[in-house]
């Protein structure tokens, strides 16, 4: 299947598989999470986590969850969260000037 982009709320990497996750439903892919934050690079995506690469124009707040642990809650209907590393924080902050 193709995916536009901009759909794309963010992939996952659990138990060996890659996982795209759009607004309406989750697919798997054949690339390693690596690979789409390559290709993806320049469309929006950033690595928050070992785990996740998330679509920055579907970042509805980052949320402080401990004192260095944090957040990110996405705009679909089920607001999902993203785990969010320390440094990728800091990084995200530098980015977008929060």
């Amino acid at each position: 299947m193709l995916y536009d982009p901009g759909e794309i709320l963010y992939a996952s990497s659990k138990d060996g598989k890659t996982y795209l996750r759009t607004a309406n439903e989750e697919a798997v892919t054949n690339f390693t999470l690596q690979e789409l934050e390559s290709r993806l690079s320049g469309r929006g995506f950033f690595r928050t986590h070992r785990a996740y690469l998330v679509n920055l124009q579907h970042i509805k707040a980052v949320v402080q969850y401990t004192r260095n642990s944090y957040l990110l809650l996405l705009d679909d209907c089920q607001e999902t969260t993203i785990p969010l590393s320390k440094q990728a924080e800091r990084a995200l902050q530098d980015l977008l000037g929060y």
